[in-house]
């Protein structure tokens, strides 16, 4: 089942975009033009209480109120007294009245109405339509302004799991049908338990009513407009990117604390990786005012080991993204159709957890292996499908969309012209086997966690490794600290079992540790190398 994203929108079924502020400013001049002096902006609320309060405070702190009456009446001007209730914390709040302020040079009149129930509001603001923006942006943003989330459960567990949550995390629980007749619907799985199938919940948490509205799958939350964050966090918990149904290849994990300190010797890497992915989306303004955004696909290229998924990582780690590896084990299929299908749905979980305001970063490992090259690809219309695939979707990521797509391969030859095409990975980073420099910041990385004695001199060790990859390099201090234990547990005359306690004293990596490990190293890599 193809997993459909969050999608926020007002309460009243109004979308909040530039199309609709386009279409406004339009309307706004052709009342302008026609000599309209006065017009009305009327917007209802799901509560009473806290919209009321919050607007009247927001006109006290930002306008100067002229009058207070308690009604508009049939000539068009206020009148009467109004009707204001003291809440048990001393703050006023309008029943029926009528306010009259000045934002700046402008006039406006706030009408406050209880309508329809006792906690439903509904106001009208008086105004030239050229300040018709301002109220709206106003009353958008004002704490009592609703908003609806929404988003269809892939899995059944997962619906099961926020319905529990929500029954007994909440307060004030209540729940009746979600449709005009009949009764609330609720079905019973043998091990999942009790799940709903049609109803509406309505609870508190805090200050705060949410009204969740189940129907199948499909679940709307209808929340204030500042606990939109708060719900769709709470819907991302209830299934989770890397949920055990996921639909997805593979599934979406959170990658360990890591900087750009540990990525050893490649300052220019780390320069073009941040200045084409890491800063735009971590601070996307300064580009968006120069045109820019982040690159759609960026290409690691160079041997094995040398740092490209660890570089994948680093990136994932910065942004605080979720990481998405895949690689074409993981894609293709014997089956029909369903090497395509992975690669859609791979693109498609990506979108799902951007949508819900996380950054992702999607690397493709060893992204050669799909054989995305046509001219090797033959007749054979399994591999051609998948080509397509990808670069449908690669084309149909949009930019600024939270989502940094990264591949590794150490044979570029193999990938075809049309996959590395701009708008496609279109940016190229060749990572090659690591300098005399390098090679020394990378032993200096991987042996800062191992006890060392002074003596260990590094540059020496830089100077012998010449032509080894990072991965290789890495391995020697492994197999060096494994060199150690087994001299030291000699040394003291005891075996590795027995080797704890007062015999860890003195338990040091010395010189010869990784002189020997970098020729166990040397020959396994070639065994002619050693003599």
């Amino acid at each position: 089942m193809s997993q459909k994203p969050d999608r926020q929108r007002t309460a009243g079924g109004e979308g909040v975009g530039e199309a609709g502020s386009g279409r406004n400013e339009a309307l706004f001049d052709l009342l302008a033009s026609l000599g309209v002096e006065e017009t009305v902006v009327e917007r209802h609320f799901s509560e009473f209480e806290g919209p009321a309060r919050n607007l009247l405070d927001w006109i006290q702190g930002h306008a100067r109120i002229c009058g207070i009456w308690g009604e508009i009446g049939y000539d068009g001007k206020p009148k009467g007294s109004p009707e204001l209730s003291v809440l048990a914390n001393g703050d006023l709040c309008p029943v029926e009245a009528v306010v009259q302020a000045e934002i700046g040079r402008e006039s406006f009149l706030f009408e406050f109405s209880r309508k329809y129930s006792s906690d439903r509001l509904r106001v009208r603001v008086r105004t030239h339509p050229r300040n018709v923006q301002r109220i709206e942006s106003i009353l958008f943003q004002s704490w009592g302004h609703r908003v609806v989330v929404e988003r269809r459960f892939r899995s059944l567990r997962s619906l099961c799991r926020l319905f529990q949550e929500v029954s007994s995390g909440f307060e004030g629980v209540t729940i009746r049908s979600d449709r005009s007749q009949g009764a609330p619907k609720l079905a019973m799985d043998p091990v999942l338990g009790l799940y709903p199938t049609d109803l509406q919940l309505e609870a508190r948490k805090g200050a705060s009513l949410f009204r969740f509205r189940f129907l199948g799958q499909s679940l709307s939350v209808e929340c204030a407009w500042e606990a939109a964050a708060e719900v769709r966090e709470l819907l991302e918990t209830a299934e989770p990117p890397s949920d055990e149904e996921g639909a997805g290849p593979c599934a979406a994990v959170r990658v360990s604390e890591a900087s750009w300190e540990d990525l050893g010797g490649m300052p220019e890497v780390e320069r073009t990786m941040r200045d084409l992915i890491e800063y735009p989306l971590r601070n996307p303004e300064p580009y968006r005012r120069m045109g820019l955004a982040p690159s759609k696909g960026i290409l690691l290229v160079g041997p094995a080991g040398t740092g490209k998924t660890t570089i994948a990582k680093i990136l994932a780690s910065q942004l605080d993204a979720l990481f998405l590896s895949v690689s074409a084990s993981d894609i293709n299929s014997m089956w029909h159709g369903e090497s395509e299908k992975n690669v859609a749905r791979l693109f498609e979980d990506a979108r799902r957890i951007a949508s819900g305001g996380r950054l992702v970063v999607l690397f493709f490992d060893e992204i050669d292996g799909l054989r995305t090259n046509r001219d090797e690809m033959g007749a054979e219309g399994v591999t051609r499908r998948t080509f397509g695939e990808l670069c449908r979707e690669m084309d149909g990521l949009r930019q600024n969309t939270g989502i940094a797509v990264l591949a590794a391969t150490n044979r570029f030859e193999d990938l075809d012209p049309a996959l590395v095409r701009p708008g496609r990975f279109d940016r190229k980073i060749e990572i090659g086997l690591p300098a005399e420099a390098a090679r020394a910041a990378i032993l200096r990385i991987h042996l800062r966690k191992i006890p060392g004695s002074e003596k260990l001199a590094i540059e020496p060790l830089a100077a012998v490794t010449e032509g080894l990859s990072g991965a290789e390099l890495a391995a020697i201090c492994q197999r060096a600290a494994f060199l150690a234990i087994r001299r030291h547990a000699t040394g003291c005359g005891v075996s590795l079992v027995d080797l704890r306690g007062f015999f860890l004293e003195g338990l040091f990596l010395e010189q010869e540790d990784l002189v020997c490990a970098v020729e166990e190293i040397r020959r396994e890599k070639d065994p002619g190398s050693i003599r």
